[in-house]
């Protein structure tokens, strides 16, 4: 596997010179194997992708903010005639995906739905607490804990696997879950918004802190942590500075940055 950070940013999208070193692009994560090309959610990030036009490309949604789908309208594989696209995510409020989706990018919203596109796009909705294969690769799925529902996702392949827990909130019972299902990953991404201080004035919205998932990643005995949804007010400086401390000794820890690539054992 090959795993590609596209946009590490919350929220909302940022830009300017106190933004290059993490990004400012909203989140997305490309994992790529010899034959799949699989997106983690569709912000803003998602327009920096390569072209992927060998592989079967699916989009899996966490949840349907608007952060998290600000970049589909851009996403260029879209584009492409006849090309596939696969995306998948959970009903909610009783919509499916398609719904969810529609409700963005449609009028008087936006001048077209997706489905007028050039690519052929179907959408899958998940069920419950499961897993589903896609030729080399296994994506299982937990419900985590955000308003309104968010889906922590565990892609598998070849022995290596990868958690992605962004738009997460921690409490004793999720967080029991969440280090059953990430025990002993290869890859932990983990939703670190807020440091502990910002955290007491923001409880309820939906989103951890760096330091919880240093300890969830430790919990889980993780091999590797990649901070995630940087809060749109964290500048460079800021996050370098709080990466640093967290990390000490440990250069398993890390705050994921735009462009990062991350590789396990590919043939690429």
């Amino acid at each position: 596997m090959r795993l590609t950070v596209l946009g590490a940013r919350g929220s909302v999208a940022v830009c300017g010179s106190k933004y290059t070193e993490y990004g400012g692009a909203t989140t997305c994560y490309l994992i790529e194997t010899n034959g799949e090309a699989i997106f983690l959610d569709a912000g803003s990030g998602i327009m920096e992708s390569p072209m992927v036009s060998d592989k079967n490309v699916s989009i899996f949604l966490t949840h349907p903010h608007i952060d998290h789908l600000l970049g589909l309208p851009f996403f260029r594989e879209l584009a492409e005639p006849e090309k596939k696209v696969a995306i998948y995510g959970m009903k909610r409020k009783l919509l499916s995906v398609k719904d969810q989706v529609d409700g963005i990018y449609s009028n008087p919203l936006w001048p077209v739905k997706m489905d007028e596109y050039p690519s052929h796009l179907t959408y899958i909705d998940l069920e419950g607490e499961s897993e589903i294969k896609l030729s080399d690769v296994n994506v299982s799925w937990i419900e985590g804990n955000h308003p309104g529902g968010s889906l922590i996702y565990k892609i598998e392949s070849k022995n290596k696997t990868i958690v992605f827990a962004t738009d997460y909130e921690h409490s004793a019972l999720s967080d029991e879950r969440l280090i059953a299902f990430s025990k002993d990953c290869d890859l932990l991404i983990y939703d670190g918004q807020y440091t502990w201080e910002e955290y007491n004035q923001k409880k309820g919205y939906g989103h951890s802190t760096m330091e919880h998932g240093v300890e969830i990643f430790k919990e889980c005995n993780a091999a590797q942590l990649l901070i995630t949804h940087h809060d749109p007010w964290h500048t460079d400086g800021m996050l370098r500075n709080k990466e640093k401390e967290l990390q000490g000794k440990n250069n398993r820890i890390g705050f994921a940055r735009a462009g990062e690539v991350i590789e396990y054992e590919s043939n690429f």
